[in-house]
């Protein structure tokens, strides 16, 4: 029985339909590990990205408290863009900081926070599909209320992403010390 399988497994080994296999395979493996690299962002592609945004927020917030401290009135909206700039800026910084660092704890917390904070402003979005009668088939009208399970999967399936990442970077972390 075993030579039976020997001399099978030769002639598969030997023909030319198992080469051009093995070669389409190679090729495949390789142009996908190209392909990866390519698409692949890199943390000092992303550290000079947010420098250059940290250094535009801060000529912006110096151009606000200008026409701030021009204005005589003392503008609240002009008060109210400065202080979120200023926040955002603050952000920036500590992301920056953490990519610097290369602390990837710090960075995915600031991910999760801003994604629970998108989450929690996109549930307030009402959604009324049944403004929207016209575009549909009369005889095909769903009325969803609020399409409140999409904004619910929408906003489990973003958290459980990014509490899958977190887990996957704390194995990786344990396994390499």
């Amino acid at each position: 029985m075993i030579n039976m399988f020997l001399f099978e497994l030769k002639k598969i080994v030997k023909s030319t339909f198992f080469f051009i296999m093995l070669l389409l395979f190679c090729l495949f493996i390789v142009g996908y590990y190209v392909f990866v690299y390519i698409n692949t962002v890199r943390a000092d592609e992303l550290i000079t990205e947010i420098e250059s945004s940290v250094h535009i927020r801060e000529e912006n917030i110096e151009e606000l408290k200008d026409l701030n401290s021009d204005d005589e009135n003392g503008d609240s909206q002009l008060e109210q863009e400065i202080q979120f700039s200023e926040e955002y800026l603050a952000r920036e910084k500590t992301t920056l900081e953490a990519f610097q660092n290369k602390d990837w704890f710090t960075v995915l917390n600031q991910e999760i926070k801003i994604d629970e904070e998108s989450g929690v402003r996109s549930s307030n979005i009402q959604y009324n599909t049944s403004s929207f009668q016209h575009l549909l088939h009369q005889k095909h009208v769903w009325n969803i209320p609020s399409g409140c399970g999409i904004k619910i999967f929408s906003l489990f399936s973003h958290l459980a992403l990014i509490h899958g990442l977190r887990f996957m970077i704390l194995t990786l972390e344990f396994i390499l010390g």
